[in-house]
């Protein structure tokens, strides 16, 4: 229980992050020499915390892979991660339907 208001609270746990913890915050220590060499595959990129998760690791220079069923929103997303991150965004988008 005492974690869990803590949790609740925002107080950083044993990793130093907590309920408040941005994505920014989190990939902050992320290297952009090492990031550009990933590739991450995020479902659910499209809305939500799947698309600040996107914006954040194509922000870090990681080229992602969006699988998504409806392909008009993966690319809305993808020309609105293009317009406010200025770096080159690589974005595969799938339909998995």
């Amino acid at each position: 229980m005492k974690a869990t208001l803590k949790y609740l609270a925002g107080i950083a746990g044993p990793s130093g992050y907590g309920s408040k913890t941005t994505a920014e915050q989190v990939t902050q220590v992320c290297s952009v020499s090492f990031t550009s060499q990933l590739t991450a595959i995020i479902t659910g990129a499209t809305s939500g915390i799947g698309a600040e998760t996107a914006r954040v690791l194509a922000k870090r220079g990681v080229r992602l892979v969006i699988p998504a069923r409806d392909l008009k929103k993966a690319a809305i997303l993808k020309e609105a991660i293009k317009k406010t991150e200025s770096l080159g965004v690589t974005l595969f988008y799938l339909e998995i339907d």
